[in-house]
């Protein structure tokens, strides 16, 4: 057998082989490409329920896969952004500053009804200040109660003590000035206090023109005196003796012999050459 004739048997028996392959796997004629279309009229004839039940395309993700717009893990994930693109959520109701009380909110900073809290002040004259509860103008706190500024028992703006008649006074009313009122050309001094007295600027030497203004005695010569417009210290001294200001506060010197003031106030004796010390006597330097 010659070379043509060899191939020509081989190509025989490879297509005798193709035959028996295709039908041993099952291959079949699906016919031209155009033939590939689907069968929709049985879709288009009936009812369109298997239209509905297909429900709307599924959309490609940009990863090749299907995402299906009613999937859960889509609209969780929707709400989930919208959630926080709104921010935390409040734990109250009630405006920056305002406090829910029952189911109003309300301003707790000066309101004395609810103040600090949704609980009024305890007492009636008390008012409410930056959330705190406090005795009103006028009044200041004794004993857990708020008392008038002006009331005989708490005189004053700290006092809780009972007021008593002053010396020389006519009551123990209170005023600004203190406890007790005075009688006419007395002033009260020392107000507030156990040394409370109704004192007259004129005459009085420990309060002289004014409450506190005390006039001294330098020595034992004499006595302090307050008198004068306006009144003012003095001094009136003993027998034999005379006010005399060397130094300040004046005092009494005998001038008949007082180097200091021989003769007279001020007038003093020198010293006599050599260094001895001078002396006074019935007021003449010698």
């Amino acid at each position: 057998m010659n070379g043509r004739s060899t191939r020509i048997v081989l190509l025989g028996a490879l297509a005798l082989a193709a035959v028996g392959c295709a039908s041993i796997w099952g291959f079949q004629d699906f016919g031209v490409p155009g033939d590939a279309s689907p069968d929709v009229s049985g879709i288009i004839e009936g009812d369109d329920s298997t239209v509905e039940d297909a429900g709307p395309p599924p959309s490609m993700g940009d990863d090749g896969t299907v995402d299906s717009m009613d999937s859960p893990t889509l609209v969780e994930a929707a709400e989930e952004e919208d959630v926080g693109d709104a921010g935390p959520a409040s734990d109250s109701p009630c405006p920056s500053g305002q406090t829910l009380c029952g189911s109003q909110c309300l301003d707790t900073t000066s309101d004395p009804a609810h103040c600090g809290s949704c609980q009024a002040c305890p007492l009636a004259d008390m008012i409410c200040a930056s959330s705190t509860c406090v005795c009103a103008p006028a009044y200041h706190l004794c004993n857990g109660l708020c008392s008038s500024n002006l009331s005989p028992y708490s005189c004053g703006t700290t006092s809780c003590t009972l007021c008593e008649t002053p010396y020389n006074g006519t009551s123990n009313n209170c005023t600004d000035a203190g406890c007790g009122t005075c009688a006419p050309t007395y002033t009260l001094c020392n107000a507030n206090t156990p040394d409370a007295a109704c004192v007259s600027f004129a005459t009085d030497t420990t309060n002289c023109g004014a409450c506190g203004t005390v006039c001294r005695v330098p020595d034992a010569g004499g006595e302090a005196t307050c008198s004068g417009t306006p009144p003012a210290c003095g001094m009136t001294c003993n027998t034999g003796l005379t006010a005399c200001p060397p130094v300040l506060p004046i005092g009494c010197v005998n001038v008949l012999n007082d180097i200091h003031n021989c003769g007279g106030c001020s007038r003093k004796c020198p010293a006599h050459d050599g260094g001895t010390a001078a002396t006074c006597i019935d007021g003449g330097c010698h």
